[in-house]
């Protein structure tokens, strides 16, 4: 699974790997700017469980890797705003990204969304997000039945 955008402070993505950390098999690939990483004590928690785990500067660097994107928005609040308009634009997810690789991906995202994953990714077969929560919920339910 690979986590995208504020590692930092998303509490989402501490839990889910707080969660996920519990069942064999899994391996993280972490891409945040350096300001939004994910915290120490994650990762810490990780190396003590034997989990792999990497940490990487784009969302193009894991795609032959990952079958799973979790993607968060870089929350603008966190950020200096010219930091900001730089980094927002780097973590962003566009249906050409999941094209022409080798494996399906699943595209979720914790909600609200903003503008890190580009609406032709909602056409694709990859998007597992929505703006109707019954829809989103059961997206989630499905993959928690996987572990």
């Amino acid at each position: 699974m690979a986590m995208v955008g504020d590692l930092k402070y998303g509490r989402t993505v501490h839990s889910l790997t707080q969660a996920l950390a519990k069942f064999n098999g899994n391996r993280f690939y972490f891409i945040a700017p350096d300001a939004l990483a994910m915290p120490q004590y994650i990762l810490d928690m990780l190396d003590e469980k034997g989990i792999a785990w990497s940490v990487h500067s784009a969302i193009d660097e894991v795609m032959e890797e990952v079958d799973i994107l979790y993607m968060t928005r870089v929350q603008k609040e966190r950020l200096d705003p010219s930091e900001y308009a730089n980094v927002k634009a780097q973590f962003v997810l566009r249906a050409a990204d999941l094209e022409g690789g080798p494996r399906q991906y699943e595209v979720l995202h914790p909600l609200p969304r903003i503008d890190e994953i580009t609406t032709d990714v909602d056409k694709t077969p990859h998007a597992c997000t929505s703006s109707r929560p019954a829809t989103a919920s059961s997206h989630a339910r499905r993959y928690w039945h996987w572990y």
